[in-house]
């Protein structure tokens, strides 16, 4: 085992660097730049397995792995408590017009109109790349707190689980790309 391990500038070209820009229905009329921001955005893309059993297994057995479930969300805090924008990412509100006021919905189906169409983060590579990573059809299922502190700002965390469309079941949950500039 050598004592020195040598490094491809490819590998170092595509650590991701900095805070990452994020855009609600991002190329859409209504496009939104969240921000500003703290911290950051964390995205994660998960599954569910199934291990096929029968008898005389004897542990995980290749090509008898079913995949039940894949999830996407993307995590973001952000500091701007605006009222039109609380409005659109807290779906479990409703919203008075004159005075504008958010008030709590009657439980239910979540419309369809409080789903994004996608949601976008850029993240910068050191190369001066950028990580696009698209979710599809997000929800916010984070709860709604505002936090008034002494010396502190109140932080907005935001969850967005991407969902799946049941009408063209299809399309992706999620798109992760490597683009050269912000489109």
């Amino acid at each position: 085992m050598p004592n020195t391990v040598a490094l491809t500038q490819a590998q170092l070209d595509k650590i991701v660097i900095d805070e990452g820009l994020i855009y609600l229905d991002e190329g859409l009329a209504g496009e939104t730049l969240l921000g500003p921001c703290r911290g950051g955005g964390e995205f994660s893309a998960t599954a569910t397995y199934r291990d096929v059993e029968f008898d005389g297994k004897r542990g995980k057995t290749k090509g008898l792995k079913v995949t039940e479930e894949m999830n996407a969300m993307l995590k973001v805090t952000i500091l701007d408590h605006d009222q039109q924008l609380m409005a659109k990412l807290i779906p479990f509100v409703d919203v008075a017009v004159t005075p504008f006021a958010i008030t709590s919905a009657t439980p239910g189906v979540v419309p369809s109109t409080k789903f994004f169409t996608n949601l976008v983060m850029y993240a910068k590579t050191i190369d001066g790349e950028y990580k696009k990573i698209t979710l599809y059809n997000p929800l916010n299922e984070a709860p709604y707190n505002i936090n008034a502190k002494p010396k502190s700002e109140s932080e907005l965390a935001l969850e967005f689980h991407a969902h799946w469309d049941p009408i063209t079941i299809t399309n992706p949950l999620y798109k992760v790309e490597e683009v050269t500039a912000l489109t």
